[in-house]
């Protein structure tokens, strides 16, 4: 959750979020994820480039090469945009631009390859359903590992009277929180207020 005072600042970084993972998954990304290459990534493809023939795992499909990237771009930017509200207030902004550029440019794609490209996952007969794997999973870590990372909130909140938990109870506090199996042991992480 973010205060009201930063509700366009989130929109804002939301926008050009989506324009920063459109611009790294254009470069790397779909090469990465769709790519001919091995079982961990793909090694063709950067910039777009070789044509059709440079993303075999994507021959079945008809709609120009333009077209499957169009839609593979909303999941990478939609991997990345799941960061930002727990990111919200964290950290500064170029920081957070690298964060969802590393993510929709070479975390996302590499997961998606494993998974969708015959990757060693798909090798092994995994399934993703829904792209709840490979693009909500992806997000849902990354935006674990942020905040875990960065710390609290600011020390302004500190002062205003919020107390501050260390990282390490703070992540655990999210994780049962936000994990469907987290009720088992969300008595052991329950938050004193």
């Amino acid at each position: 959750m973010t205060r009201q005072k930063n509700a366009a600042n989130i929109v804002m970084r939301n926008l050009i979020d989506f324009g920063v993972a459109s611009v790294a998954y254009w470069a790397i990304g779909f090469a990465l994820m769709f790519g001919a290459g091995n079982a961990l990534f793909g090694t063709t493809g950067w910039f777009l480039g070789g044509g059709e023939g440079a993303f075999e795992s994507l021959s079945w499909a008809t709609p120009p090469l333009t077209a499957k990237w169009l839609f593979q771009v909303v999941f990478a930017g939609t991997a990345a945009t799941i960061v930002s509200g727990a990111m919200a207030e964290r950290t500064r902004f170029p920081a957070y631009l690298i964060y969802s550029a590393l993510i929709s440019g070479i975390v996302y794609p590499i997961s998606g390859h494993w998974i969708w490209s015959g990757g060693w996952l798909a090798e092994r007969g995994f399934l993703d359903f829904a792209g709840s794997t490979v693009v909500h999973m992806v997000g849902g870590l990354a935006a674990l590992v942020g905040p875990c990372s960065s710390g609290p909130v600011s020390a302004s909140t500190a002062r205003r009277g919020s107390r501050e938990r260390s990282r390490a109870t703070a992540c655990r506090w999210r994780y049962s929180g936000c994990s469907s199996c987290g009720s088992a042991g969300s008595a052991s992480t329950r938050v004193r207020r």
